[in-house]
């Protein structure tokens, strides 16, 4: 069904904006939705302005259908940092005994439109907040809870009162993952996770970074186990422990000049070729327009072949799925493999 959709002019009501919908006859109309916007002169005058406070939404009969409502700042949810501190580049003026009024959402409200219905028929949202402008903790209507500490925690030891990354990440049972981070480059080190049942310890995994941020390994610390990542100018390898720290998986993405990915393999146990790969191509436009079946190879690089069963007696037996598009891009033939 198509709608058409008119606007009344800001001026006529400058603190609610009115949408109405129209048929596609263009005069029958569908539904309209009012929405309110913040005043007060505590947003305004800190230029936030645009904030919506609630939304209603009618049918063509003038009946609610939709009722949500937006609160913000509220004094009850913002954590205050104990004590004088104040983080780096923090503005003190949003402090403990400064303004609040910051335009961080920290509920939303959908209110039942039946009349019928009991109040607790509604649903609330909320978040909080801490003066860094973070996010300290999620409930939503039965009072499940999530909660973020933003305690530093840097491999390097040292305290910035940064407050900038969550240590702490606690589920609604008191469940505790703790994290570490990097302090140059603002990545996570170390995670541990809450302890399973009638286990001491959780589960623990370092990360290790290059100079340029990349992931060079992840090695879980309780049983030795890891992935290690090597980078080529075009390529992306994996080596991965599965059940021994003897043995790898391996696993290859080859990627196009503009970072699309054009290749990839993996480790093929028992197989004749070792491998197998999948091959993508792309038009001048960056759409697909074909992936291969994954097929048996011996060898990973720009001239793979096929080999086992996948091999026709040529050695370059690759089944491609092809993919055609109209001139405005949309999907029009899709051609299955042939053998």
């Amino acid at each position: 069904m198509l709608f058409t959709i008119r606007l009344r002019p800001a001026v006529v009501l400058p603190e609610t904006a009115r949408v109405r919908e129209y048929q596609a006859d263009g005069n029958t109309l569908y539904r309209r939705t009012h929405t309110d916007y913040l005043t007060d002169s505590a947003y305004l005058n800190q230029h936030l302005i645009g904030l919506p406070s609630g939304i209603l939404l009618y049918d063509a009969s003038s009946v609610a259908q939709s009722h949500t409502l937006y609160r913000y700042d509220w004094a009850s949810h913002l954590e205050y940092i104990p004590g004088s501190i104040n983080p780096p580049q923090h503005d003190p003026y949003y402090n403990n005994t400064g303004v609040t009024t910051r335009g961080n959402l920290v509920s939303v409200q959908r209110i039942s439109t039946d009349p019928m219905d009991p109040p607790n028929t509604n649903t609330e949202f909320k978040w909080g907040f801490n003066i860094a402008g973070s996010v300290t903790f999620t409930r939503d209507h039965i009072w499940h809870q999530n909660f973020f500490l933003y305690d530093d925690n840097f491999t390097d030891g040292v305290n910035r009162n940064t407050f900038a990354y969550p240590k702490i990440l606690r589920d609604g049972d008191w469940n505790d993952t703790t994290v570490q981070y990097n302090y140059d480059m603002g990545v996570p080190t170390r995670t541990q996770g809450p302890p399973p049942v009638n286990n001491p310890q959780g589960a623990i995994q370092s990360v290790f970074y290059d100079a340029a941020g990349r992931t060079l390994k992840q090695l879980t610390v309780n049983n030795g186990t890891y992935t290690r990542f090597s980078y080529g100018p075009n390529f992306l390898q994996a080596y991965a422990t599965i059940k021994d720290l003897a043995n790898e998986a391996y696993s290859y993405t080859g990627f196009d000049g503009s970072g699309r990915v054009i290749a990839t393999a993996s480790s093929f146990p028992g197989s004749t070729g070792g491998y197998r790969g999948v091959q993508f191509g792309y038009d001048n436009l960056g759409r697909r327009i074909k992936q291969s079946n994954p097929t048996e190879t011996s060898a990973i690089g720009p001239n793979w072949t096929a080999t086992g069963p996948d091999d026709s007696g040529l050695g370059t037996n690759w089944l491609y799925t092809q993919q055609a598009y109209d001139w405005q891009g949309r999907p029009t033939i899709t051609t299955n493999t042939q053998q």
